[in-house]
């Protein structure tokens, strides 16, 4: 029996050790007291959500407030739609009675509550996080401008028949006939030039002939089965672009094209019948066979301003050998290939630029110079001149990335964790997520939506 308590007493012993050394003992005390202190230790300090620090007032407007949890679905969601720049289209996902629904909020106002989403409910597609900072509508977008041309064949009706092929030919009486057409008034009123077309297709026909006999068909009869009539449609591969009631010209092929949201600018890049490539600015045309003759189209892209304003199509100049045995050379001695682009600006100025990072993409400010950031040292080029350099830390940087206000020396570039970084070297942690530029009044913003408890935010920054 004291065997067993002296047990008991070093278990209990041992137990009280362990609750003293985890600070639980201290914990129950007070809870029994009513001095709940958890809330207040350091390491159980309540999280602060960031809706509930002054953010809000500065750069944050409430979007709209649920009753009930959802989930914010980004990349169908959409904010600086149209022409009004405060235009948004929120769709959030829900569970209700355990099946999912979505519900479509359009500035504000809740506009339909479907159990999934089809092509109608999502102003221009899915997009990725970069989407927003690319301007002007997407291909998506663009298509209602585009009107391919269709044409419409008739095949008329056949009944069944049985005819009897030709007995075989004799070649000889094919060309005497030819010698005596050739007295005939219709001959003689021929041009030099349809005299030596006609004579040059006769000395194809004793071959011809020759076929014939020996195929077996001569003489046979064939029947021909019955062919009902019907209408066919179908795409010509011609494409016209018609914006608010006006035709910008008929096109081989489907164009590349940009709108501002007001439907006042309008671009294109595309090629008509004979194979010639027009860059149009509104009312302007501009031949780009003379800035980059390839022979084989014009492959580029046409970038558009963030107010619409301003455009260019930058496309990859073909190199010439001399060009090719040099970047070849730089490639065995390991220093970076360079590449030469062509830019052809919506004013009709041209000019040319080269690139070492291997990238393609270029962006235009409202101020018209054409953008791109070196993917591997960070350097930013304005129309080719070199005018800062972010800190890249290690990664490659993204041109589709580049934000920038009004003048491109205001560049700032989205980062991945949602903040911005400036070629200063600065750092601004802005719990950015899908971004979209935007510019009103002359002046650039970046905006986006952000989630809190059950209310969504729209961000709004000017830089």
């Amino acid at each position: 029996m004291k065997a067993k308590f002296v047990s008991l007493l070093v278990l209990t012993s041992c137990i009280i050790n362990v609750v003293q050394s985890q600070g639980l003992l201290k914990k129950i005390k007070d809870k029994t007291s009513g001095n709940d202190n958890s809330k207040t230790t350091e390491t159980n300090k309540p999280r602060v959500a960031w809706c509930d620090t002054g953010l809000v007032n500065n750069t944050y407007t409430l979007a709209y407030s649920s009753p009930d949890n959802f989930t914010i679905m980004y990349d169908e969601s959409r904010i600086g739609m149209g022409r009004n720049k405060t235009d948004y289209r929120l769709i959030l996902k829900k569970w209700v009675d355990k099946k999912q629904q979505f519900v479509i909020i359009e500035n504000g106002k809740v506009t339909a509550t479907v159990p999934e989403l089809t092509n109608a409910n999502l102003a221009g597609g899915l997009r990725g996080p970069l989407d927003g900072l690319s301007s002007g509508a997407g291909r998506t977008g663009n298509e209602k401008y585009i009107i391919a041309e269709n044409t419409t064949v008739v095949v008329p009706g056949q009944s069944s028949k049985t005819v009897t092929a030709p007995a075989k030919i004799d070649a000889s009486k094919t060309n005497q006939a030819f010698e005596m057409m050739k007295n005939t008034d219709e001959y003689k009123k021929m041009t030099p030039a349809e005299k030596k077309e006609l004579e040059d297709a006769m000395k194809m026909v004793p071959g011809a002939i020759q076929e014939y006999n020996n195929s077996g068909i001569a003489g046979q009869t064939i029947s021909t089965p019955e062919v009902k009539g019907a209408t066919y449609s179908g795409g010509t591969g011609f494409f016209s672009v018609v914006v608010k009631g006006k035709n910008y010209g008929k096109f081989a092929g489907q164009p590349n094209l940009k709108v501002s949201d007001d439907e006042a600018n309008v671009y294109i890049v595309g090629g008509d019948a004979k194979g010639k490539t027009t860059f149009v600015a509104n009312d302007k045309k501009i031949p780009l066979d003379a800035k980059n003759p390839t022979g084989y189209g014009h492959m580029g892209n046409l970038i558009m301003s963030p107010d619409g304003k301003k455009a260019a199509f930058t496309e990859m100049k073909l190199m010439n050998e001399k060009e090719q045995e040099e970047m070849l050379k730089d490639m065995q001695s390991g220093k970076p290939a360079k590449q030469n682009f062509i830019i052809t600006k919506a004013d009709g100025t041209s000019l040319q630029v080269t690139r070492t990072d291997g990238g393609d993409k270029f962006k235009i400010s409202n101020s018209g110079a054409v953008v791109f950031v070196d993917a591997r040292t960070g350097e930013v080029f304005s129309d080719g001149r070199s005018i800062g350099k972010f800190n890249t830390g290690g990664r490659e940087l993204n041109s589709d990335a580049l934000l920038f206000s009004s003048s491109s020396s205001k560049i700032c570039y989205y980062n991945e964790d949602g903040s911005l970084g400036f070629m200063d070297g600065s750092k601004k942690d802005m719990g950015i997520l899908f971004p979209a530029a935007v510019s009103e009044g002359g002046k650039s913003y970046i905006t986006w939506f952000r989630k809190c408890k059950n209310d969504i935010y729209i961000g709004k920054f000017e830089f």
